[in-house]
């Protein structure tokens, strides 16, 4: 609301300007000072306005937040199939929340190796955000899909698979 009162003295001025050339000798240089003053007014505010600076941070209370460690979820019956094209993989396991503490998600972590005559060459690394919302105690079938990068000139005769849960957020 407060711009109105500006508007009306910039419309006025604008008017009288136009309508007495005396009045527009005298008005422009005052608008030209006028305009200046206010553009370095702006520039001063908000060089000095601290509203968009990042907070220092809080420190966290000396409490620990309980949480939830990757031994305390259980991957157990992972099957792994081929699907199309030849670098897609699908992955079918259950999960078992083995904590005190409720299970929102984790990342899964899987690694391919091709290990013919039990010598391992690392093939590829994917990994999966695992929604699973579990309560202490609880299981529940995970799906999802890999990406692989397998070569169809040279493809792996004796794949052995390694799993790893990262990332773990409990519920709230």
């Amino acid at each position: 609301m407060f711009w109105i009162i500006p508007a009306l003295a910039g419309l006025l001025v604008v008017y009288l300007a136009a309508r007495f050339s005396r009045f527009q000798r005298f008005a422009e240089p005052a608008l030209t000072v006028a305009v200046a003053a206010g553009l370095i007014a702006a520039f001063v505010v908000w060089f000095t306005d601290d509203s968009g600076k990042a907070k220092a941070p809080v420190p966290e209370s000396t409490t620990s937040k309980a949480e939830i460690i990757p031994e305390q979820i259980a991957l157990t019956d992972p099957v792994v199939a081929q699907g199309t094209p030849a670098t897609t993989h699908h992955l079918t396991a259950v999960i078992r929340n083995n904590s005190a503490l409720g299970l929102d998600s984790f990342t899964l972590v899987v690694t391919m190796r091709d290990c013919p005559n039990d010598v391992c060459t690392a093939i590829g690394e994917d990994d999966a955000l695992i929604l699973a919302r579990l309560g202490p105690g609880q299981s529940q079938t995970i799906r999802t899909t890999l990406t692989f990068p397998v070569s169809q000139l040279s493809p792996p005769t004796a794949v052995r698979w390694a799993y790893r849960i990262e990332k773990i957020r409990t519920a709230r």
